[in-house]
């Protein structure tokens, strides 16, 4: 590519189906309901929302991803290219006190909450466990550019039992440059033994390519603070805080 002599990956991608979908839409909230025992995406933010909250909520036995928000540069866009349209159709999304449990049952590679191109949301409060590839995951891209994404946080989560299947995966997951982030005060344990792994690239936190832009702080695993040599990353940015 050429914004990244090293990237040699291309993809396009559709979207999963999903229980229920919001589009075109603002202050659409959940409070206290049910997603149980479904194929695929349970609650799905798909395109041009704004100032939504999904709190309270239970998620269990979910075959593909509990929570999904903001484009993946469905096709015809491949996905690895740096869009600068996406981030702002989906902005002030509150993802918080929830809890999500037996994810991923049907498809191995979702994840417990994913959010792509987004800014302003925040994943707060959530007990996140048993799914076999990550936890929370925000971020699209695989860039440094500036798309848009920015202000985003993950704050006072617990995920456990993650990566029970695949690696290349984190409790917490984050991907490209979105200033004024953070990663602040979540439990993370260690990623379990994934039988089907091919690298070992599974982590607490994980940095992906060109994250930037996150202050990481006050995270714990077993009781202690996560250390900085226990945090994967894959060409990071210049401006990641890392705190103890």
């Amino acid at each position: 590519m050429p914004w990244d002599k090293d990237l040699e990956n291309q993809a396009w991608i559709e979207r999963p189906v999903s229980a229920v979908s919001v589009k075109n839409a603002g202050h659409v909230d959940f409070k206290d309901c049910l997603f149980q025992h479904l194929g695929a995406t349970a609650l799905d933010y798909i395109d041009n929302i704004s100032d939504c909250t999904v709190s309270a909520c239970c998620f269990e036995d979910i075959g593909g991803t509990a929570i999904m928000g903001g484009s993946f540069a469905e096709s015809p866009r491949e996905v690895h290219r740096p869009y600068t349209d996406l981030a702002e159709r989906c902005q002030r999304l509150t993802i918080d006190k929830n809890l999500i449990h037996n994810i991923s049952t049907e498809d191995w590679g979702a994840v417990a909450i994913s959010l792509g191109y987004v800014r302003d949301c925040t994943v707060s409060n959530n007990w996140i466990d048993n799914m076999n590839y990550s936890g929370i995951c925000v971020g699209w891209g695989w860039t440094a550019h500036d798309t848009g994404m920015r202000n985003n946080h993950i704050i006072n989560n617990k995920v456990s039992d993650y990566a029970r299947q695949l690696y290349d995966a984190g409790g917490i997951y984050t991907l490209s440059n979105q200033p004024g982030s953070s990663i602040v005060g979540n439990q993370i344990s260690a990623p379990a033994v994934a039988p089907y792994a091919t690298n070992d690239r599974g982590f607490r936190i994980y940095l992906d390519a060109h994250t930037d832009g996150y202050t990481i702080d006050k995270n714990v695993t077993e009781d202690r603070l996560i250390r900085r040599d226990e945090i994967g990353d894959n060409h990071p940015g210049p401006n990641l805080i890392f705190k103890r």
